[in-house]
């Protein structure tokens, strides 16, 4: 976490709008992260983070969702596949 933390506030200080720390979303290892980058950060929504409003009171920036809906789109077209092979 230390290196991810420097390494986001590098960024910032180099002129970036945000930061966009991939894969995190455990609660706690996502508002330490938060508490320490002196900018706005955006998260990649996950199943297994907390809900839009807790993320929100860490003072989340954007929610990206594009990986969570191409999952779920492939996962409909599997289905619908293997429903045409049986």
């Amino acid at each position: 976490m230390p290196e991810a933390v420097a390494r986001a506030n590098a960024y910032v200080e180099a002129g970036a709008d945000c930061v966009y720390p991939i894969a995190l979303w455990e609660p706690e290892a996502l508002a330490a992260f938060m508490s320490d980058v002196a900018g706005p950060v955006n998260v990649t929504r996950v199943p297994q983070m907390p809900s839009l409003q807790e993320i929100a009171a860490f003072g989340v920036a954007r929610v990206s969702w594009a990986l969570a809906l191409f999952r779920q789109t492939m996962a409909y077209f599997e289905e619908q596949l293997a429903s045409l092979r049986d």
